[in-house]
């Protein structure tokens, strides 16, 4: 058809066929060989592919212009001359099949062919038979979620999408970012790990690694012959990947290799056009840029069994679309048949109960005992259940579907999906009726001209129909509640623009905003604090309802579990001997509903609160005499723990002593169920919600000196003149690092003589805050005295005695292979000040400095991490309290949970992890390779397996020393407990134990995600008030340290970190200016930006996003 449009003009006249038509025939038949033998990827929309259809509408178009031509026109192809239009019909067309076959035979059929002869020891057929084996009958446990990617792993990489993806490649050095993926028809993806929607992990053995890695192949170009494979993150060029007539042979053993990682786009599929990367390497005639490809027997080793898997999860999806609207309802109500919505639950939690009920066995709970918190007591553990990868990701794929009912998080960068937040069926209904009224003209007019009214500053103004629900929508849309509900999303933007269409309208003009997009979170949160009508500064992420916080209109059970903390804390008497039998009697009290004046009813019994009397009493040690040192910041909210250090018998006895709540509360209490659904005290910089009621802090909380308290000891001893002869070293050379001998005696010492007892301390040394011990260690004049041995001042020697040992704990760790990893992050603290700001005020401060937030009576607090020896000497004493508690509880079998982190899959990072862990044994880790650690590593896990504490460089770690702000601490207290008192049945069972591990994990995620949150919200506040006002403060705040984190390349943005910002994202625009100095060497190899060439074009602290543009 081609040649009978042409034929006529090309013998007339004797044209040549024009450059343009030349080079798209050519890529349009390129591509066609390439579809022929690797497939079509298909996007999310199914349609096709968007290059294609450009070459043939563009071919088409060339047709015309050629034939449109009435006098003979020469043109000059220097890409591609093989088309001879001279030729008759028949012979052109057996020209373009032989070239056709050719092009195929080299560029498809040959690298298939030595490919297969690279598998020594493999039959293919057998090979495809194992790999499918494992992809079709894949399956996922909640065990594994936390895992590291790994070769193997089958991902999703779009929202919406069941298509899946096999983890070719990872990164195996620290600095890497780059996975390699590869699709069902050979296609390859090169992202970072951020882009993965769910994981299966561990779906192909790793024995299978090498051979899935070799999938992927360097293509060989062959002379004037377009490659059909695409370029690698970096554009990465080699001597060997040219064709072999152009090869220079003495180069191809030193070849170049580039000296940056690049920084690979934080982008997910849908910005990735695998047909517009086939097309662009079209343009790579006999170039070095590589080049690469799935060869078609590699492919068909695994791509039947991929689509097979996909198509199973879709057959289910209809299924289980009904099943979790039915598991919805019932999930209302929690274990204990409370209403209790929203809360999060585990998405494995959700397959056991829709696999339950479709065998008739799921039943609503029956249970007529609140314990208005999670249960520590036995059920079913969920983790420890395999369920098939098609269930699995069929109910990822609907949980995003049915958006109305569920919030479904991502938990972590590159893990699988772990837990969703049930929506309440009020919430839905409110929901519904809102959008039904503003999707009405009259709604939509009346809801945004109010809004309207109000930014124009009208006054007295009747509040529209719906008021309330559009601030609670507003609130739960910028806590990205609604994600995937495109229609509230659609609302929600809607009323955004017709609010600001109305402002317009009326002369009312608007600031320009540095939002990361026009209609985003920001805009929405801008109309919610108009909405509230509030001169405080309102922090959005306290009503985020994956972490319901109390008192803040999130859940009910959350209030009502607070309102009980209250009652017990409000009610205790002063006279704390009478604590126990006081307690006993507010335990026979009934509890009173918070929105309701009837009582709550009959039939709840309290006394399982608290045990009568101390269940350790004959089993505690005295050490009433012993001075105890409490070092923690001014204003702690709980004091848990303490440090001593005495001398008996020829040897330094060292101790860290714990609170202990454990011989308070019993384990299955009403207070103990709801530490465990709380996890941990959440920290904010504006709020502080502690796990235990303030009654027990009291009670149990070390440092009042005279109060006899109870207490769990890890103790150990030094001899003292091992531990006298390294402290006249250090003081006589500061710079003195002991040697391997010293540590290896340390260490011998240490773990020989380790205790872990139950006490009663009494004596308390007081005003040790972390500034205060700081200035004791730093006296130089009783330093002197010391080395005389004339010193009378007791606690500066203990201080001093301690805080050398603390050195030799943190040589030792680092001859672990443990990182010394110093945070540079700042403190922030927001706190309601006596005074009102009519504007923002900058002031310094003690350490640091305040800001006083313009209208409003709220000033942040922020200082730097100060007190470096106090914090040390604390930090060292706790992480080696809780390596001794780990190892006592393994040699004793006590079964606890542990903290741990593993090394990672890849044997190259562990390797250059463990070599970099050697660098820093005498200098501080860089912020590069924190931050590539950081990256490549899992995430720190709480566990029922020790697989020992990597960073830490220990073989086993837990946490036991702050029992009064993390469950884990209290939990192995009683598991000590059970082991001190030879309990045949423990009080919490070992089968209970994994799965408060997880929920522990989920809480603790959502903690940090929470916090980091809150942190971006009120630290973006201050940058926007900084980058307006003078001043030396604000002037130092927006000066920018900014580094980009690897080479940019087609990005349009870059990633990029900035010293004292790690709650935001950094990104740099990607400018011909940036790209030229970085070639020119103007930006060094380190990366690091000039300041005063940054342009800040966003700055959203709702998004947490920092954008700049380099000039």
């Amino acid at each position: 058809m081609i040649r009978a449009r042409v034929s006529l003009n090309a013998h007339s006249r004797g044209i040549q066929c024009s450059s343009l038509y030349a080079n798209l025939l050519r890529s349009y038949q390129s591509n066609a060989d390439a579809q022929r033998s690797y497939g079509t990827f298909s996007n999310k929309k199914k349609r096709a592919p968007s290059s294609l259809r450009g070459l043939q509408v563009a071919l088409e178009k060339a047709r015309a212009t050629v034939n449109s031509h009435s006098t003979p026109i020469v043109y000059e192809d220097m890409a591609n001359k093989t088309l001879n239009f001279a030729l008759s019909n028949r012979d052109l067309t057996r020209d373009i099949k032989d070239s056709s076959k050719l092009r195929t035979k080299l560029r498809i059929t040959d690298p298939s062919d030595v490919w297969e002869k690279t598998l020594t020891g493999y039959n293919v057929e057998a090979l495809k038979n194992e790999i499918s084996q494992c992809i079709k009958s894949a399956s996922i446990k909640g065990k594994l979620k936390n895992s590291v990617v790994n070769v193997g792993d089958l991902v999703t990489l779009q929202a919406h999408s069941l298509e899946l993806f096999l983890v070719a490649s990872v990164p195996n050095t620290l600095s890497g970012r780059n996975f390699v993926f590869i699709g069902q028809t050979g296609n390859i993806v090169h992202l970072n790990k951020a882009s993965i929607f769910t994981r299966i992990p561990n779906v192909v053995p790793s024995k299978y690694s090498k051979i899935l890695s070799s999938f992927v192949q360097l293509e060989q170009k062959h002379m004037n012959i377009a490659p059909i494979g695409i370029v690698d993150a970096d554009f990465s060029r080699s001597e060997s990947s040219k064709p072999r007539q152009l090869q220079d042979k003495r180069s191809i053993s030193n070849e170049i290799v580039p000296q940056f990682e690049s920084a690979v786009p934080e982008v997910g599929l849908e910005s990735y056009d695998y047909q517009l990367y086939v097309a662009a390497s079209q343009q790579l005639i006999n170039s070095d840029v590589q080049t690469f490809i799935v060869p078609v027997v590699a492919r068909d080793i695994y791509s039947q069994a991929l689509k097979s898997l996909t198509s199973e999860a879709f057959c289910k999806s209809g299924e289980i679309n009904t099943r979790l609207e039915k598991v919805h309802r019932e999930l209302q109500y929690d274990e204990n048949g409370n209403l209790n919505a929203p809360r999060t639950v585990s998405i494995f939690e959700l397959m056991h109960r829709m696999e339950t009920e479709s065998n008739g066995q799921l039943s609503a709970s029956t249970s007529s005992t609140s314990t208005l918190g999670k249960s520590p007591m036995p059920t079913i553990d969920v983790d420890e259940m395999g369920f098939s990868a098609s269930t699995y990701l069929a109910t990822c794929f609907v949980l995003e579907k049915q958006s109305a009912l569920w919030n479904l998080h991502q938990s972590g960068t590159g893990n699988p999906r772990q837990s969703v937040t049930i929506l309440p069926i009020p919430q839905i209904d409110r929901s519904e009726t809102l959008a039904q009224y503003l999707d009405t003209p009259k709604g939509m007019s009346e809801f945004a001209n109010y809004c309207a009214d109000l930014a124009m500053g009208k006054k007295k103004l009747s509040k529209p129909k719906h008021f309330e629900s559009v601030v609670l929508l507003l609130r739960e849309f910028v806590n990205g509640a609604y994600e995937n509900n495109d229609s509230i999303s659609i609302l929600v933007v809607t009323l955004l623009r017709t609010i600001e269409s109305i402002l317009v309208t009326n002369g009312h003009k608007t600031p320009k905003s540095q939002y990361f997009a026009e209609y985003s979170k920001a805009k929405a949160y801008d109309l919610l604090k108009l909405l509230m009508e509030t001169d405080s500064i309102v922090n959005p992420f306290r009503f985020n309802q994956s972490l319901p916080l109390p008192n803040e209109q999130t859940s009910y059970q959350a209030d009502l579990s607070q309102k009980y903390f209250d009652y017990l804390s409000e009610n205790h008497p002063k006279n704390e001997n009478k604590v126990s039998e006081n307690l006993d009697e507010l335990d026979n009290l009934p509890l009173f509903n918070l929105d309701a004046s009837e009582k709550i009813e009959a039939g709840i019994d309290y006394n399982v609160d608290f045990y009568e009397s101390d269940p350790l009493e004959a089993h505690r040690e005295d050490l009433t005499d012993i001075p105890v040192y409490c070092i923690d910041s001014a204003d702690a909210h709980e004091i848990d723990d303490g440090i001593s250090i005495h001398e008996e018998e020829g040897k330094y006895l060292i101790s860290v002593h714990i609170a202990e709540p454990s011989s308070y509360i019993k384990p299955e209490s009403i207070i103990s169920s709801i530490g465990l659904d709380r996890g941990t005290t959440t920290y904010l910089p504006d709020k502080v919600v502690p796990m235990l009621p303030q009654i027990i802090s009291d009670i149990a909380g070390l440092g009042i000196d005279g109060k006899e308290t109870r207490a769990l000891t890890v103790q150990y001893n030094l001899p003292k003149e091992f531990l006298d002869e390294f402290i006249n070293k250090k003081l006589e050379n500061p710079e003195y690092i002991p040697e391997d001998n010293v540590l290896n005696t340390f260490e011998q010492e240490v773990y020989n003589s380790k205790k872990v007892f139950f006490s009663k301390l009494k004596n308390f040394r007081q005003g040790f805050t972390y500034n205060r011990s700081t200035e004791v260690l730093m006296d130089k004049a009783k330093e002197e005295q010391f080395k005389t041995q004339s010193c009378e001042d007791k606690d500066f020697v203990n201080l001093l005695r301690l805080y050398q040992i603390s050195n030799i704990a943190t040589e030792f760790r680092k001859l672990k292979n443990g990182i010394n990893l110093e945070s540079q992050n700042k403190s922030l603290w927001v706190n309601e000040s006596n005074e009102y700001f009519n504007q923002t005020v900058f002031s310094e401060s003690e350490d640091g400095y305040e800001v006083g937030f313009e209208n409003s009576s709220q000033k942040a607090v922020v200082n730097p991490q100060s007190a470096k020896a106090a914090t040390q000497l604390v930090t060292e004493c706790m992480i080696m309290a809780n390596h001794l508690t780990s190892k006592f509880a393994t040699e004793n079998d006590i079964k606890i949970l542990y903290r741990t982190i593993s090394k990672s899959a890849v044997k190259e990072v562990a390797n250059e992890l463990e070599k970099l862990s050697q660098e820093y044994r005498h200098k501080r880790a860089s912020i590069e390779d924190l931050l590539h650690i950081f990256t490549n590593l899992p995430r720190v896990q709480i566990s029922t397996e020790n697989e020992g504490h990597l960073l830490m460089g220990l073989d086993m770690y837990t946490n036991a020393t702050s029992p009064l702000r993390r469950y884990i601490d209290i939990l192995n207290q009683w598991r000590f407990q059970d082991h001190a008192l030879q309990r045949s049945v423990p009080s919490i069972s070992d089968a209970s134990l994994s799965r408060i591990s997880s929920q522990l994990n989920s809480r603790n995620t959502h903690n940090k995600e929470i916090y980091a949150s809150s942190r971006g919200f009120w630290e973006g506040l201050i940058l926007k008030d900084a980058m307006r006002l003078p001043g030396d403060i604000a002037n130092e705040i927006r000066t920018f340290d900014v580094r980009l984190s690897g080479i940019p390349r087609e990005a349009t943005f870059a990633p990029a970190i900035v010293p004292g910002l790690p709650y935001f994202k950094i990104r740099v625009e990607v400018t011909t200016k940036l790209l030229d100095d970085i070639e020119k060497g103007i930006i060094k190899k380190d990366l690091v930006l000039d300041s005063s060439r940054l342009k800040l074009k966003t700055l959203d602290n709702i998004e947490c996003v920092l954008e700049f543009e380099y000039v």
